[in-house]
């Protein structure tokens, strides 16, 4: 199922296994063309824009415009989600809105997902200092969720590091 996929796409990524990794977005991708379950669609457009695509890319189009349309009950994931496919095709001022959306729910899976997002889309749009505002609380959030007891949802602590880690680079490494 979606939950099984994303769990598997988040562990490939970790351990570097990238081939893997593309395999299992494809399999969700052909799932998500026959799905019209808004949770299914958000966990599809998560694992396949934990990495960055090109914009030009035509599956991401296609996954990002399935998104842009796409509304959950539980906004703040279906936020996230959008968020980070808009960031991921360069469209900073819309992640930077839905990300913001997002920061608002308290959940700790939420703050370690959302926060590297944010630090990372602040720094394209130039705000150096609410960058690493961002960077930093995404420290502490991803922390807190590493130290939380592992749950059925273990995945967010692999996607959640990954993004800190991406967000690390940019913001650190002086892209």
């Amino acid at each position: 199922d979606d939950l099984d996929a994303i769990k598997l796409a988040a562990l490939c990524l970790t351990t570097r296994d990238r081939a893997g990794y593309e395999r299992i977005c494809a399999r969700m991708i052909k799932g998500q063309r026959a799905s019209s379950d808004p949770q299914y669609i958000e966990r599809t457009v998560r694992a396949y824009f934990s990495v960055p695509r090109l914009p030009d890319d035509p599956v991401a189009q296609q996954i990002l415009e399935l998104a842009r349309k796409t509304e959950l009950d539980a906004r703040a994931w279906s936020d996230l989600g959008r968020g980070i496919a808009e960031y991921r095709m360069g469209n900073f001022q819309e992640a930077r809105t839905l990300l913001s959306n997002s920061i608002k729910y308290p959940n700790p899976k939420m703050q370690g997902n959302v926060r590297p997002y944010l630090a990372m889309t602040c720094h394209h749009l130039g705000d150096e200092t609410k960058a690493r505002h961002y960077l930093q609380g995404a420290e502490h959030a991803v922390t807190k969720l590493e130290a939380e007891e592992v749950d059925y949802f273990w995945h967010e602590r692999l996607l959640s590091r990954l993004a800190l880690e991406d967000a690390r680079q940019l913001i650190e490494g002086g892209e």
